[in-house]
């Protein structure tokens, strides 16, 4: 009997119409793909300020003279520093995107989101830096389950 199974109990008619079909796995993996593309286009975006200096951005001189201000760490190497963050943003943004090695490139992100939180984004406290939290968990949900549908080099499964 048809929208009698366990399966489509519960799925509105708006939702069947919608997805059709789908399985639970599909529904995930193109879950994954949408916070992927997001994931990418932001971080290419911020990337891409820092690398060339579009959107606004301050370049990379510009992210070599904010290096200082983060701290005696940062003071002591800030071309070294800088180069990790543009690596970080550009070409982990550009990774996660195409779907190539989307586990690192989201790695890549998470730990340039955690070092800014804990330099940059420190006085703003924990309640006003819910935009940084949101962008590491959706880089832990990408570093577990992978990058979802259409990637070009998606991780092997085992």
């Amino acid at each position: 009997m048809k929208g009698n199974s366990l399966s489509d109990r519960g799925r509105s008619n708006a939702a069947h119409f919608l997805f059709g079909s789908l399985t639970s796995y599909a529904a995930c993996m193109y879950a994954l793909l949408v916070l992927r593309l997001w994931l990418g286009v932001t971080f290419f975006a911020h990337g891409s300020q820092k690398l060339f200096g579009w959107f606004g951005g301050p370049g990379p001189g510009g992210v070599v003279d904010m290096m200082p201000k983060l701290g005696p760490a940062f003071a002591a190497m800030p071309h070294f520093w800088a180069v990790l963050v543009i690596i970080g943003e550009f070409g982990g943004g550009v990774l996660v995107f195409f779907g190539v090695l989307p586990r690192i490139g989201a790695a890549m992100i998470a730990i340039d989101m955690v070092v800014a939180l804990a330099t940059v984004h420190r006085a703003q406290g924990f309640m006003t830096t819910f935009g940084q939290q949101g962008i590491i968990a959706i880089c832990v949900a990408i570093i577990i389950a992978g990058g979802g549908a259409w990637c070009l080099i998606p991780a092997k499964r085992r």
